[in-house]
């Protein structure tokens, strides 16, 4: 006679796949993130659609409607946006004030390597 394998419960079994489940969700992250700019320095992540009068943004379960006027740009990721600022700085001259304000935003949204090159690139700007 074969010796029988105990079984696991049901519930158990259902736990651990719902956990590999939640696990490759999260890991996976949202698919169509993306960033909405806005004028004032501020930024949106999350899927973004453009509408006539403006853009909605789908963010942490609720839509939110953001005026054109108010949209200082739409990105892939933040570090695009990040890049993009860093670019009109560099075409406007790079001036001292204008890198430091953007390590300020990037230190804002949590970009640190991106603050610490604007911040080197403005102590060398210095020339000390």
């Amino acid at each position: 006679m074969r010796a029988r394998r105990p079984r696991r419960p049901i519930r158990r079994r259902l736990f651990r796949g719902l956990l590999l489940v939640a696990g490759s969700l999260l890991s996976a992250g949202p698919a169509s993130a993306e960033v909405l700019l806005l004028k004032h320095g501020g930024m949106l992540v999350g899927e973004v659609e453009a509408v006539d009068d403006g853009f909605w943004v789908a963010q942490d379960g609720r839509a939110l409607h953001v005026p054109k006027k108010q949209a200082a740009g739409r990105f892939l990721s933040q570090d695009a946006a990040y890049r993009s600022l860093a670019e009109r700085i560099e075409q406007a001259g790079g001036s001292l004030p204008a890198r430091l304000q953007l390590a300020e935003w990037c230190l804002t949204h949590r970009l640190h390597d991106a603050a610490r090159e604007q911040l080197s690139a403005a102590w060398l700007a210095t020339g000390d």
